[in-house]
């Protein structure tokens, strides 16, 4: 199947203009600022580098919820900081959903970089500084991709390792999923009780959204 290319400028800007702040604010190192969401994308941290805003991308008509479908190919959409002094690269990305990963283009990520995949080179490269386009993919896929569930996606670095995250589809098209995405793919424990009185155990989490069951 042949990668949607319809894009809509407005809303990928939106979303950089936030990674834009975050960028400028790291000059003082890591800090709670990376726990912010700026988009609908998943997030999270291995080392020095912070992911942003990692989804699938979809761009077209939904047919029974599905955006795609065993055999597609399927452009993931992510953005990586380098918030470290030293230079990383991104080595592979891969799912149990696909038959394999490719990066395409330079994986480099040096000091105070940025890595872009996803998004129109324009305007990745207008919008963040110090910015590297590359086009990240996950090949022949072996299930159905459907909205409002999450996927498994595995992003590989030479010097921090491996990330974790769910992905979702996101598409201008589809309103947003009823199961909002926990910060770096971990269900949120709720505790309350009265003042003086020992928590209950954690509150059950909210319906599975995950793919896998």
């Amino acid at each position: 199947m042949d990668l949607p290319t319809r894009r809509h400028p407005t809303v990928l800007l939106a979303s950089l203009l936030g990674l834009l702040a975050l960028i400028t604010g790291c000059g003082g190192g890591p800090s709670s600022q990376i726990r912010t969401p700026v988009s609908s994308g998943s997030q999270g941290q291995v080392g020095d580098l912070v992911i942003r805003d990692a989804t699938f991308a979809y761009h077209g008509p939904i047919t029974d919820a599905i955006a795609y479908r065993p055999g597609d190919t399927v452009s993931v959409q992510v953005t990586i900081i380098n918030q470290g002094t030293i230079t990383d690269r991104l080595v592979s990305v891969s799912s149990p959903i696909a038959a394999g990963g490719a990066v395409l283009g330079a994986g480099t990520i040096p000091a105070h970089h940025t890595l872009a995949a996803g998004y129109p080179p324009s305007v990745a490269a207008t919008t963040l500084p110090d910015t590297t386009p590359i086009d990240l993919r996950l090949n022949t896929l072996n299930t159905a991709i459907r909205t409002g569930l999450t996927y498994p996606v595995v992003f590989t670095f030479a010097r921090a390792g491996q990330l974790r995250l769910p992905l979702r589809v996101t598409s201008p098209d589809v309103p947003p999923a009823e199961c909002p995405l926990p910060p770096d793919g971990k269900t949120p424990q709720i505790f309350t009780a009265p003042l003086g009185q020992a928590p209950p155990p954690p509150t059950p989490p909210p319906p599975d959204c995950s793919s896998l069951r």
